[in-house]
């Protein structure tokens, strides 16, 4: 039961994360009535069937936008974590700097008197 509790509760937090626009509408229906008295812009003009439409588009937009606030500020500042205020210097060499040939003298193999290989002395 306590896990059932639980799962219900991640599933609910995971899914309500996003779902900014279902809450305002829930509100909305539930408070239609007050809201068409009250804020209604459009109460004049019975024609327009507004019924608090206009209200609910105005609380979306503004929810829409304080989210889109939030995530650019959030991005904000974990770019400033990611990326320190340091100055990067970058140095481009050529491709002769990078592949310098290497000497190869070619010499005889040379043997100790303990017969221990020894690779060839350059000569160079």
């Amino acid at each position: 039961m306590r896990n059932r509790v639980i799962a219900f509760f991640l599933i609910f937090g995971i899914l309500s994360v996003n779902m900014t626009e279902v809450m305002e509408y829930v509100g909305y229906k539930i408070n239609q009535k007050y809201i068409v008295e009250k804020f209604c812009v459009n109460k004049a003009k019975p024609q327009l069937r507004c019924e608090g439409k206009c209200y609910l588009a105005n609380k979306i937009k503004k929810a829409i936008e304080k989210e889109q606030k939030q995530q650019e500020e959030s991005l904000k500042s974990q770019l400033q974590i990611i990326v320190p205020n340091t100055n990067f210097s970058f140095n481009f060499y050529s491709l002769e700097e990078i592949y310098k040939p290497v000497p190869i003298c070619i010499g005889s193999a040379q043997t100790s008197k303990f017969g221990i290989f020894h690779p060839p002395k350059a000569n160079c």
